[in-house]
């Protein structure tokens, strides 16, 4: 019994001493793989194994897709500097433009000194509108960029800073549009203003691509930062077409109180069990024991 209890005791602290450290420590940061055909990346039906929640949709939480287009637009702007593409609207058709879906954990997207331009074509590959459901009709991708890429070294395009309310886990999301003439991502960074960061690689061009992420134990003004790492120096611009958010599910600390619940509970039923032999083996002994009385 005694060593029943003590091996119940060292599972119960190993589980919140983890699950403690967690919370403490500094996030962890980790690449989860690459999908190669996200353009129906709002389609639930579409298959995502690498996301953690089962939704089959990027961006259940929130996200963000640079300088979008309907299909069909007229001469859309093309390349267009000195702007904020968290906040870009084509002044000449406005339903050319950013949309951006705050998840409730970020408290802020800020671009870098560097991240000032929007690229819209009309030739990059279609993905789906997330506003649209299921994502249909689909829509012309766009792109904000950096464009002093580099083949040597990850150019910051923008960060994102968590709120107290941040899940103990969620997936980070980065889709590209690639386009064969613009500029080709070879890896993408995610790195912690307070230490780790993850680095994830594109094997392919001319598709919309997406690198998966996930972050555990992000604690309250966090600030993760995005950098992109050029393929070639054909056209050296660190293009990203857009960010999305997911919760992981179950979160780790609903795991850990369930598996102290079950610890808990093998415990109470051992503990009823040990406690009812002990009183048949009682009941017996009193049954057979000589009346001394006689």
């Amino acid at each position: 019994m005694k060593r029943c209890f003590g091996t119940a005791v060292r599972i119960v602290s190993i589980i919140l001493f983890g699950w403690i450290g967690e919370r403490s420590s500094a996030s962890v940061i980790t690449y989860s793989g690459e999908d190669l055909n996200a353009q129906s990346w709002r389609t639930p039906s579409v298959s995502k194994p690498l996301l953690s929640d089962g939704s089959g949709i990027y961006g259940q939480d929130g996200y963000v897709v640079f300088a979008i287009a309907p299909n069909g637009v007229q001469n859309p702007p093309g390349t267009v500097t000195s702007v904020n593409p968290f906040t870009y609207v084509d002044g000449a058709n406005t339903a050319v433009r950013t949309v951006v879906s705050t998840p409730t954990y970020v408290s802020a997207f800020t671009a870098s000194s560097g991240f000032t331009t929007i690229k819209q074509p009309g030739t990059f590959p279609r993905f789906d509108d997330p506003r649209s459901a299921n994502g249909q009709p689909q829509i012309d991708s766009g792109v904000g960029s950096n464009l002093a890429g580099s083949i040597a070294s990850f150019v910051p395009v923008f960060s994102f800073t968590v709120s107290s309310s941040v899940p103990k886990a969620f997936n980070v999301t980065l889709l590209f549009a690639n386009g064969s003439g613009e500029g080709q991502i070879n890896q993408a960074q995610i790195t912690s203003s307070i230490g780790g960061s993850a680095i994830g690689t594109q094997t392919t061009v001319s598709n919309v691509d997406a690198l998966v992420f996930q972050i555990n134990g992000a604690t309250n003004g966090e600030v993760f930062t995005i950098g992109l790492k050029n393929a070639t120096t054909g056209v050296l611009n660190a293009d990203i077409a857009g960010i999305a958010f997911n919760t992981v599910l179950p979160e780790p600390s609903t795991l850990a109180v369930s598996a102290v619940a079950v610890v808990a509970i093998v415990w109470a039923g051992g503990s009823r069990r040990f406690g009812t032999r002990n009183r048949l083996a009682r009941n017996s002994f009193n049954d057979s024991a000589p009346n001394e009385s006689g």
